[in-house]
């Protein structure tokens, strides 16, 4: 039986805010070398997942045309964006991700191939933070996007998954985004990445491209 791929690339955004923001992971310093030899071998994975509609780059840097699909080496699953972020934005993965490619003699095709289309698991994806986990980038496209969200989430308008999306790390970091959202709006900030996410006074408790 295939096993369960473990989800890796995925950013935060603004139905997931519970995902690693891709600021965390610059690393300027990475070897060339290195990150030649990932980018050669995400280049790889087989296609699983299809998506309607583009993914576009956290950090707005103006690309947002990075792919719909999502591929596999039969281990991890990966957006197919996730090589821009390598290339553009010296996004470094997590050491486990980066072993694990450097281990493997040839890329595993025929493992691969047996990696069946579903949800993958992102619960150790969700807990990495990186080396810069006070860096921000942007969870939407646009300001306009943010507002709108915020209107629909006063309103009641927004529907969430009845398993991902109503854990309690799901809730609290939903609440930290509607609070740093207001707090940007309501003080006319532009549109640039906060140095550092908000803190809320509070302690009430409360998949992905």
């Amino acid at each position: 039986m295939a096993e369960q791929l473990i989800g890796v690339g995925f950013w935060r955004n603004l139905r997931q805010p519970s995902l690693p923001d891709p600021a965390w992971f610059v690393d300027q310093q990475w070897s060339p070398m290195e990150q030649q030899k990932v980018l050669a071998y995400l280049a790889q994975g087989r296609y699983l997942h299809y998506w309607m509609g583009l993914s576009w780059c956290r950090f707005r840097c103006g690309e947002n045309n990075m792919g719909a699909c999502d591929l596999t080496d039969g281990t991890y699953c990966w957006p197919e964006g996730l090589a821009h972020y390598i290339i553009k934005h010296h996004v470094r993965l997590p050491k486990e991700v980066v072993q694990h490619i450097l281990s493997q003699s040839e890329f595993p095709f025929a493992k691969a191939a047996q990696a069946l289309q579903g949800l993958y698991d992102t619960s150790w994806w969700q807990q990495q933070r990186g080396w810069h986990s006070a860096d921000s980038s942007f969870v939407s496209g646009d300001d306009g996007e943010e507002r709108n969200y915020l209107r629909r989430f006063d309103r009641n308008q927004i529907e969430f998954n009845e398993t991902t999306d109503v854990t309690a790390e799901a809730v609290a970091a939903r609440e930290r985004l509607v609070q740093s959202l207001r707090e940007k709006y309501s003080t006319g900030q532009s549109s640039q990445p906060r140095p550092r996410p908000p803190r809320l006074t509070g302690s009430t408790p409360s998949p992905l491209r």
